[in-house]
Protein backbone atom coordinates (compact mmCIF):
# COMPACT_ATOMS: atom_id res chain seq x y z
CA UNK A 1 0.00 0.00 0.00
CA UNK A 2 2.87 2.19 0.48
CA UNK A 3 4.19 1.63 -2.66
CA UNK A 4 1.00 2.03 -3.89
CA UNK A 5 0.78 5.52 -2.77
CA UNK A 6 4.29 6.86 -3.33
CA UNK A 7 3.45 6.04 -6.93
CA UNK A 8 0.17 7.81 -6.97
CA UNK A 9 2.15 11.05 -5.29
CA UNK A 10 5.00 11.34 -8.12
CA UNK A 11 2.21 10.78 -10.79
CA UNK A 12 0.54 14.03 -8.93
CA UNK A 13 3.73 15.77 -8.68
CA UNK A 14 4.42 15.27 -12.17
CA UNK A 15 0.92 16.32 -13.62
CA UNK A 16 1.34 19.63 -11.52
CA UNK A 17 4.59 20.28 -12.67
CA UNK A 18 3.58 19.85 -16.14
CA UNK A 19 0.90 22.05 -16.07
CA UNK A 20 2.39 24.68 -14.41
CA UNK A 21 5.57 24.74 -16.52
CA UNK A 22 4.15 23.49 -19.57
CA UNK A 23 0.50 24.72 -20.10
CA UNK A 24 1.52 28.03 -18.68
CA UNK A 25 5.23 28.91 -19.15
CA UNK A 26 5.55 32.76 -20.23
CA UNK A 27 7.58 34.05 -23.23
CA UNK A 28 8.45 37.21 -24.60
CA UNK A 29 5.55 36.63 -26.98
CA UNK A 30 3.12 36.59 -24.52
CA UNK A 31 1.59 34.76 -21.56
CA UNK A 32 -1.50 33.15 -21.02
CA UNK A 33 -4.62 35.91 -19.25
CA UNK A 34 -7.35 35.03 -18.08
CA UNK A 35 -11.06 35.14 -19.73
CA UNK A 36 -9.90 37.59 -23.12
CA UNK A 37 -12.49 39.25 -24.47
CA UNK A 38 -12.85 40.80 -27.44
CA UNK A 39 -12.37 43.70 -26.53
CA UNK A 40 -8.94 42.78 -24.84
CA UNK A 41 -7.98 40.89 -28.24
CA UNK A 42 -8.31 44.00 -30.23
CA UNK A 43 -6.43 46.05 -27.90
CA UNK A 44 -4.17 43.73 -27.64
CA UNK A 45 -3.67 43.28 -32.02
CA UNK A 46 -3.67 47.17 -32.26
CA UNK A 47 -1.00 47.49 -29.58
CA UNK A 48 1.44 45.10 -30.80
CA UNK A 49 0.69 45.80 -34.37
CA UNK A 50 -0.80 42.27 -35.67
CA UNK A 51 -2.39 41.19 -38.48
CA UNK A 52 -6.43 39.96 -37.79
CA UNK A 53 -8.17 40.40 -40.68
CA UNK A 54 -11.32 41.27 -39.22
CA UNK A 55 -9.90 44.00 -35.98
CA UNK A 56 -6.57 44.86 -37.60
CA UNK A 57 -6.37 44.94 -41.14
CA UNK A 58 -3.54 47.64 -41.00
CA UNK A 59 -1.20 45.29 -38.90
CA UNK A 60 1.94 44.13 -40.62
CA UNK A 61 2.49 41.72 -38.47
CA UNK A 62 5.28 40.44 -35.92
CA UNK A 63 8.72 40.22 -37.54
CA UNK A 64 10.02 36.78 -37.03
CA UNK A 65 13.76 35.55 -37.00
CA UNK A 66 12.79 31.87 -38.11
CA UNK A 67 15.44 28.80 -38.08
CA UNK A 68 14.35 25.59 -39.40
CA UNK A 69 16.27 22.82 -37.14
CA UNK A 70 16.53 18.80 -36.96
CA UNK A 71 16.32 17.99 -33.35
CA UNK A 72 16.56 14.51 -32.51
CA UNK A 73 15.04 13.41 -35.52
CA UNK A 74 12.14 15.87 -35.26
CA UNK A 75 11.59 18.80 -36.98
CA UNK A 76 11.34 22.30 -35.12
CA UNK A 77 11.06 26.03 -36.14
CA UNK A 78 13.40 28.07 -33.60
CA UNK A 79 11.76 31.85 -33.67
CA UNK A 80 14.78 34.02 -32.41
CA UNK A 81 13.13 37.17 -32.38
CA UNK A 82 10.66 35.99 -29.27
CA UNK A 83 12.96 32.96 -27.78
CA UNK A 84 10.33 30.26 -29.01
CA UNK A 85 10.41 27.25 -30.58
CA UNK A 86 7.27 25.56 -32.22
CA UNK A 87 6.66 22.10 -34.01
CA UNK A 88 7.21 22.23 -37.73
CA UNK A 89 3.92 20.00 -38.08
CA UNK A 90 1.24 19.33 -35.46
CA UNK A 91 -1.25 17.18 -34.56
CA UNK A 92 -2.31 14.48 -38.06
CA UNK A 93 -6.06 15.33 -37.21
CA UNK A 94 -8.71 17.54 -35.63
CA UNK A 95 -9.51 17.19 -31.95
CA UNK A 96 -11.78 19.29 -28.97
CA UNK A 97 -9.99 21.45 -26.30
CA UNK A 98 -9.78 18.11 -23.94
CA UNK A 99 -8.00 16.24 -26.30
CA UNK A 100 -5.62 18.84 -27.34
CA UNK A 101 -4.29 19.05 -23.62
CA UNK A 102 -4.02 14.82 -23.46
CA UNK A 103 -2.08 15.10 -26.78
CA UNK A 104 0.21 18.22 -25.43
CA UNK A 105 0.61 15.66 -22.41
CA UNK A 106 1.74 12.74 -24.78
CA UNK A 107 3.98 14.89 -26.46
CA UNK A 108 5.95 15.68 -23.28
CA UNK A 109 5.63 11.81 -22.57
CA UNK A 110 7.90 10.84 -25.74
CA UNK A 111 10.25 14.09 -25.67
CA UNK A 112 9.38 15.40 -28.92
CA UNK A 113 12.54 16.51 -30.53
CA UNK A 114 14.33 15.45 -26.80
CA UNK A 115 12.43 18.49 -24.47
CA UNK A 116 9.65 17.67 -22.45
CA UNK A 117 8.11 21.07 -21.41
CA UNK A 118 5.48 21.26 -24.78
CA UNK A 119 2.72 23.40 -24.31
CA UNK A 120 -0.18 24.47 -26.12
CA UNK A 121 0.49 28.37 -27.46
CA UNK A 122 -1.34 31.45 -25.71
CA UNK A 123 -3.38 33.86 -28.27
CA UNK A 124 -0.73 36.29 -28.84
CA UNK A 125 2.27 33.89 -29.41
CA UNK A 126 0.21 32.20 -32.11
CA UNK A 127 -1.04 35.72 -33.67
CA UNK A 128 2.77 35.99 -33.56
CA UNK A 129 2.84 33.74 -36.83
CA UNK A 130 0.07 35.61 -38.56
CA UNK A 131 1.13 37.11 -41.41
CA UNK A 132 -0.55 40.04 -43.63
CA UNK A 133 0.26 38.33 -47.18
CA UNK A 134 -0.42 35.42 -47.94
CA UNK A 135 1.55 32.57 -49.15
CA UNK A 136 1.08 30.77 -52.41
CA UNK A 137 -0.89 28.50 -50.95
CA UNK A 138 -3.41 30.90 -50.07
CA UNK A 139 -2.26 30.86 -46.14
CA UNK A 140 -1.34 33.82 -43.56
CA UNK A 141 1.62 31.96 -42.48
CA UNK A 142 5.09 31.88 -43.44
CA UNK A 143 5.61 28.41 -45.85
CA UNK A 144 8.19 27.37 -43.91
CA UNK A 145 5.97 25.42 -41.37
CA UNK A 146 4.86 21.79 -42.70
CA UNK A 147 1.56 20.70 -43.29
CA UNK A 148 0.03 24.17 -42.85
CA UNK A 149 -2.98 23.64 -45.16
CA UNK A 150 -4.34 20.83 -42.80
CA UNK A 151 -3.17 22.77 -39.60
CA UNK A 152 -5.35 25.85 -40.86
CA UNK A 153 -7.19 26.47 -37.28
CA UNK A 154 -4.92 25.81 -34.46
CA UNK A 155 -6.11 25.62 -30.70
CA UNK A 156 -4.40 28.90 -27.79
CA UNK A 157 -4.79 27.90 -24.41
CA UNK A 158 -6.41 30.94 -23.73
CA UNK A 159 -10.36 30.97 -22.65
CA UNK A 160 -13.11 33.97 -23.27
CA UNK A 161 -15.26 35.51 -20.90
CA UNK A 162 -16.88 32.46 -20.89
CA UNK A 163 -15.34 29.36 -19.87
CA UNK A 164 -17.10 27.01 -22.57
CA UNK A 165 -15.36 29.25 -25.06
CA UNK A 166 -11.45 28.78 -25.98
CA UNK A 167 -9.39 30.84 -28.63
CA UNK A 168 -8.49 29.57 -31.75
CA UNK A 169 -6.66 30.79 -34.69
CA UNK A 170 -7.80 30.55 -38.56
CA UNK A 171 -4.69 30.94 -40.94
CA UNK A 172 -6.64 30.26 -43.72
CA UNK A 173 -8.75 33.68 -43.51
CA UNK A 174 -6.11 35.55 -41.12
CA UNK A 175 -8.12 36.04 -38.07
CA UNK A 176 -8.86 34.38 -34.71
CA UNK A 177 -12.10 33.74 -32.86
CA UNK A 178 -13.36 31.27 -30.51
CA UNK A 179 -14.61 28.08 -30.52
CA UNK A 180 -17.39 25.64 -28.18
CA UNK A 181 -15.79 23.40 -25.96
CA UNK A 182 -16.29 20.61 -26.48
CA UNK A 183 -18.19 20.70 -29.77
CA UNK A 184 -15.51 22.86 -31.43
CA UNK A 185 -12.43 20.71 -33.03
CA UNK A 186 -8.97 22.11 -34.00
CA UNK A 187 -5.69 20.82 -34.60
CA UNK A 188 -2.65 21.25 -32.57
CA UNK A 189 0.81 22.68 -33.03
CA UNK A 190 2.89 22.49 -30.22
CA UNK A 191 5.38 25.29 -28.70
CA UNK A 192 8.11 25.80 -26.24
CA UNK A 193 9.24 29.14 -24.52
CA UNK A 194 13.44 29.27 -24.64
CA UNK A 195 15.95 28.29 -26.89
CA UNK A 196 17.13 24.90 -26.23
CA UNK A 197 21.12 24.54 -26.34
CA UNK A 198 21.09 20.98 -27.46
CA UNK A 199 23.60 20.36 -30.77
CA UNK A 200 20.64 20.61 -33.40
CA UNK A 201 21.56 20.39 -37.36
CA UNK A 202 20.50 23.86 -38.90
CA UNK A 203 18.05 23.08 -42.25
CA UNK A 204 17.16 26.44 -43.14
CA UNK A 205 17.68 30.32 -41.83
CA UNK A 206 15.63 32.76 -42.72
CA UNK A 207 15.04 36.81 -41.53
CA UNK A 208 18.12 36.13 -38.99
CA UNK A 209 19.36 39.37 -37.55
CA UNK A 210 23.90 39.39 -38.06
CA UNK A 211 23.84 42.45 -35.47
CA UNK A 212 28.16 42.30 -36.86
CA UNK A 213 26.81 43.22 -40.27
CA UNK A 214 24.78 45.83 -40.00
CA UNK A 215 26.03 49.81 -41.07
CA UNK A 216 27.04 51.91 -38.65
CA UNK A 217 24.20 54.27 -38.08
CA UNK A 218 24.19 58.07 -39.74
CA UNK A 219 26.16 61.08 -38.51
CA UNK A 220 23.96 63.34 -36.96
CA UNK A 221 23.22 66.14 -39.18
CA UNK A 222 25.18 70.06 -38.25
CA UNK A 223 23.18 72.27 -36.13
CA UNK A 224 21.91 74.84 -38.47
CA UNK A 225 23.39 78.38 -37.76
CA UNK A 226 21.45 81.48 -38.27
CA UNK A 227 21.84 83.55 -41.85
CA UNK A 228 24.08 86.86 -41.43
CA UNK A 229 22.76 88.25 -44.15
CA UNK A 230 22.57 92.21 -43.86
CA UNK A 231 19.52 92.58 -46.31
CA UNK A 232 16.95 89.95 -45.15
CA UNK A 233 13.69 91.89 -43.84
CA UNK A 234 13.78 90.83 -39.59
CA UNK A 235 9.74 91.17 -40.31
CA UNK A 236 7.80 90.17 -43.34
CA UNK A 237 4.58 90.58 -44.41
CA UNK A 238 2.71 88.97 -46.79
CA UNK A 239 -0.27 90.17 -48.73
CA UNK A 240 -3.35 88.22 -50.32
CA UNK A 241 -4.77 90.15 -52.51
CA UNK A 242 -6.56 86.97 -54.22
CA UNK A 243 -9.97 85.92 -53.01
CA UNK A 244 -11.09 82.57 -52.54
CA UNK A 245 -14.81 81.57 -53.83
CA UNK A 246 -15.19 78.33 -51.87
CA UNK A 247 -18.84 77.91 -53.65
CA UNK A 248 -16.97 77.72 -56.66
CA UNK A 249 -14.50 74.32 -55.47
CA UNK A 250 -15.22 70.99 -56.77
CA UNK A 251 -17.47 68.17 -54.34
CA UNK A 252 -15.59 65.79 -52.55
CA UNK A 253 -14.96 62.60 -54.13
CA UNK A 254 -17.61 60.23 -53.12
CA UNK A 255 -16.41 57.41 -49.91
CA UNK A 256 -14.18 54.39 -51.12
CA UNK A 257 -16.05 50.82 -51.12
CA UNK A 258 -15.14 48.78 -48.19
CA UNK A 259 -12.21 46.42 -48.80
CA UNK A 260 -13.90 43.05 -50.07
CA UNK A 261 -10.61 41.46 -49.08
CA UNK A 262 -11.14 40.81 -45.70
CA UNK A 263 -13.30 38.06 -45.04
CA UNK A 264 -15.17 37.46 -41.95
CA UNK A 265 -14.78 33.92 -40.03
CA UNK A 266 -17.32 31.96 -39.21
CA UNK A 267 -16.33 29.01 -37.61
CA UNK A 268 -17.73 25.60 -38.13
CA UNK A 269 -18.52 22.00 -37.29
CA UNK A 270 -18.23 20.52 -40.30
CA UNK A 271 -17.19 21.96 -44.04
CA UNK A 272 -18.85 22.34 -47.39
CA UNK A 273 -18.70 19.40 -49.28
CA UNK A 274 -19.26 19.20 -53.13
CA UNK A 275 -22.02 16.48 -54.10
CA UNK A 276 -20.10 13.93 -55.58
CA UNK A 277 -16.92 14.87 -53.88
CA UNK A 278 -14.58 17.29 -54.82
CA UNK A 279 -13.20 14.65 -57.70
CA UNK A 280 -16.86 15.91 -59.20
CA UNK A 281 -15.06 19.46 -60.11
CA UNK A 282 -12.45 18.09 -61.55
CA UNK A 283 -14.57 15.96 -63.88
CA UNK A 284 -16.45 19.40 -65.05
CA UNK A 285 -13.48 20.94 -65.73
CA UNK A 286 -12.90 21.73 -69.48
CA UNK A 287 -9.44 23.01 -70.32
CA UNK A 288 -9.35 26.02 -71.94
CA UNK A 289 -7.92 25.32 -75.80
CA UNK A 290 -5.49 28.30 -75.30
CA UNK A 291 -3.61 26.64 -72.30
CA UNK A 292 -3.88 23.30 -74.10
CA UNK A 293 -1.70 24.23 -77.01
CA UNK A 294 0.30 26.31 -74.61
CA UNK A 295 1.47 23.53 -72.60
CA UNK A 296 -0.08 24.92 -69.15
CA UNK A 297 -0.58 23.40 -66.46
CA UNK A 298 -0.96 23.74 -62.67
CA UNK A 299 -3.01 24.86 -59.59
CA UNK A 300 -6.05 27.70 -59.41
CA UNK A 301 -6.58 28.26 -55.90
CA UNK A 302 -10.09 29.92 -55.49
CA UNK A 303 -11.74 31.49 -52.14
CA UNK A 304 -15.49 30.51 -52.65
CA UNK A 305 -18.70 31.18 -50.33
CA UNK A 306 -21.06 29.06 -49.85
CA UNK A 307 -24.18 29.83 -48.51
CA UNK A 308 -26.58 28.18 -46.29
CA UNK A 309 -28.50 26.37 -49.56
CA UNK A 310 -25.53 25.16 -50.76
CA UNK A 311 -25.18 27.95 -53.50
CA UNK A 312 -22.30 29.97 -54.67
CA UNK A 313 -22.56 33.13 -53.35
CA UNK A 314 -19.09 34.47 -54.35
CA UNK A 315 -15.50 33.72 -55.53
CA UNK A 316 -11.92 35.18 -55.79
CA UNK A 317 -8.65 34.46 -57.28
CA UNK A 318 -6.05 33.34 -54.74
CA UNK A 319 -3.72 32.04 -57.43
CA UNK A 320 -3.80 32.54 -60.75
CA UNK A 321 -2.02 30.63 -64.05
CA UNK A 322 -2.65 33.46 -65.75
CA UNK A 323 -4.27 35.19 -68.94
CA UNK A 324 -5.24 32.08 -70.39
CA UNK A 325 -8.94 31.04 -69.32
CA UNK A 326 -7.47 28.91 -66.40
CA UNK A 327 -9.04 30.99 -63.71
CA UNK A 328 -12.49 31.27 -65.58
CA UNK A 329 -12.58 27.54 -65.87
CA UNK A 330 -11.51 26.71 -62.37
CA UNK A 331 -14.66 29.27 -61.03
CA UNK A 332 -16.78 27.54 -63.98
CA UNK A 333 -16.00 23.54 -62.68
CA UNK A 334 -16.91 24.76 -58.75
CA UNK A 335 -19.98 26.15 -59.92
CA UNK A 336 -21.22 23.33 -62.11
CA UNK A 337 -21.54 21.23 -58.84
CA UNK A 338 -23.90 21.32 -56.07
CA UNK A 339 -22.51 21.93 -52.77
CA UNK A 340 -23.53 20.40 -49.30
CA UNK A 341 -23.34 23.62 -47.13
CA UNK A 342 -20.77 24.07 -44.10
CA UNK A 343 -23.16 23.27 -40.35
CA UNK A 344 -22.28 24.92 -37.12
CA UNK A 345 -24.28 23.01 -34.13
CA UNK A 346 -25.87 20.98 -36.94
CA UNK A 347 -27.66 24.45 -38.61
CA UNK A 348 -26.22 25.74 -41.94
CA UNK A 349 -24.09 28.46 -42.16
CA UNK A 350 -22.63 30.87 -44.59
CA UNK A 351 -18.60 30.24 -45.28
CA UNK A 352 -15.52 31.03 -47.20
CA UNK A 353 -13.35 28.49 -48.19
CA UNK A 354 -10.36 27.40 -50.68
CA UNK A 355 -10.39 25.43 -53.47
CA UNK A 356 -7.74 23.97 -55.24
CA UNK A 357 -8.14 22.74 -58.69
CA UNK A 358 -5.85 20.90 -60.96
CA UNK A 359 -4.94 21.70 -64.72
CA UNK A 360 -2.98 18.47 -65.64
CA UNK A 361 -2.51 17.69 -69.52
CA UNK A 362 -2.89 13.88 -70.40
Amino acid sequence: MKRIAACCCFIVFYLLIVCNTGMYAQSKAGNQLPDLTDDSVKTMLKKNDLFDSRWNAGGRGFKNHFELQMNNGDRVIRDYSVELTWQQGGSTKSMDFQEAQRWILELNRKGYAGEHDWRLPTLKEAMSLMEWKKSDAGLHIDPMFADANELGEIWACDSSKNALQVWIIDFRNGTCGTGNNPEHHGRVRAVRSGISTAPAKIVLEKNRVNKKALPPPPARPKIPIESLKEDAPEDATIDITTEINFEDLPPPPPPEDEDESVFVFIAFDEPPQPIGGFPAIQRNLKYPEIARKAGVEGKVLVHVKIGRKGEVLDTKILKSLGNNGCDEAAVAAIKSVKWKPATQKDKPVTVWVIIPVIFRLK
